[in-house]
């Protein structure tokens, strides 16, 4: 009997800890994050093609309505994606993200999410003064695109929140500028960008 008391209690206390660990869920939080991109970006009419990789820099944040529901904000900005061509000055990638976010708790301390939505996504390269034949304007591209993202979550403690993720963006971008030749060569280019990052948060 003693056995099967301590077994209880054992049970018991557990269950009291994963609830406890699911309720402290909920709720706003806002942190930061670092880590590595690559990515491509296709010229649907004209033969160019963009392909590097380089760090990253961002914040997140949003609000868990349910332990396992909720809503997350994320902004994050590049390096310089250009490693192969003199006459660019950079090559940057920003994103502006809104998803639904879904998480499944694992363990007392850790948890699985996923999420998916839209994000604002922006493509602007700078080139070095008179050293571009055609024009040596600086030139962007943007629009709303696809974003996925999957991780998990460890919990420091009640407040602190450690996260490894990955997010995915894919679409369509469309020129910022009003040069005729860019318009004409260039006036929408295919975007893939993968994100891989660690970030540490703050649960209030």
């Amino acid at each position: 009997m003693q056995y099967k008391h301590v077994c209880g209690f054992l049970a018991l206390g557990l269950a009291s800890l994963s609830a406890a660990a699911n309720a402290d869920d909920t709720g706003w939080y806002v942190g930061g994050k670092a880590g590595l991109v690559w990515g491509e970006a296709v010229a649907d009419r004209v033969d160019i093609y963009r392909d590097d990789d380089t760090e990253n820099l961002g914040v997140y944040g949003g609000y868990n309505f349910t332990p396992w529901f909720g809503v997350e904000g994320s902004w994050l900005i590049t390096g310089n994606m250009n490693s192969s061509w003199d006459y660019y000055e950079s090559a940057r990638y920003s994103a502006l993200s809104l998803t639904p976010k879904l998480s499944l708790r694992l363990a007392p301390v850790f948890s699985l999410y996923a999420k998916a939505g839209i994000a604002w996504l922006r493509y602007g390269e700078d080139f070095i003064d008179d050293d571009y034949r055609y024009d040596r304007e600086d030139r962007s591209w943007s629009d709303s695109v696809a974003t996925v993202g999957v991780g998990g979550q460890f919990d420091i403690n009640q407040n602190i929140k450690f996260v490894v993720g990955y997010d995915y963006f894919d679409g369509t971008l469309d020129s910022d500028d009003d040069s005729r030749y860019w318009r004409r060569q260039e006036g929408s280019i295919d975007v893939e960008l993968d994100n891989a990052y660690i970030g540490v948060h703050y649960k209030f």
